[in-house]
């Protein structure tokens, strides 16, 4: 029972989250680079989850080149995508909780990442991450993320 109302509650959450009330703005984030410093085998063998974060900002060049990495368009004839979809319906979408000094240049709220422009759509404006936490079964640590990373589904786009 306890389970149900956590997953009730987490919908709701989500529902109104998402929201529009923040002007529409759009942010043109830079060019990714497309050689990496690290072999993707180094990068898998060093990979580990970080629940304690530096205080300092996540740069804006970083979060452009992981937004990229995630899901940005790596065929623009095609629009094909980093991240493969079954019949190219790419059912995913990309959101980021900022929070106060999170990332540079970026305010504090929801953005949702537009893989064809390769730029953040305001959605909320707002320090949303605690909010975010309480949501995901008390899990304080995201409220403490520079920037918080959030994939939904749409189930229109599902095969």
């Amino acid at each position: 029972m306890s389970l149900k109302i956590t997953l009730i509650a987490t919908i709701v959450f989500f529902s109104g989250l998402f929201v529009k009330d923040a002007p529409s703005k759009e942010i043109s984030l830079l060019e990714p680079s497309y050689k990496g410093k690290k072999s993707v085998e180094e990068a898998i063998k060093q990979r580990r989850t970080i629940r304690g974060f530096k205080p300092n900002p996540l740069t804006i060049n970083n979060l452009s080149q992981i937004l990229w990495a995630g899901d940005g368009i790596t065929d623009k004839r095609r629009m094909f995508r980093s991240a493969p979809s079954a019949g190219a319906l790419y059912p995913l979408d990309i959101f980021i909780a900022v929070g106060k000094n999170g990332t540079s240049g970026l305010g504090a709220g929801i953005y949702q990442y537009i893989p064809e422009k390769h730029s953040l759509k305001l959605i909320k404006e707002g320090d949303m991450r605690e909010a975010l936490a309480m949501a995901a079964l008390h899990q304080m640590w995201i409220a403490e993320a520079p920037v918080v990373i959030i994939i939904t589904g749409c189930y229109e786009r599902c095969t």
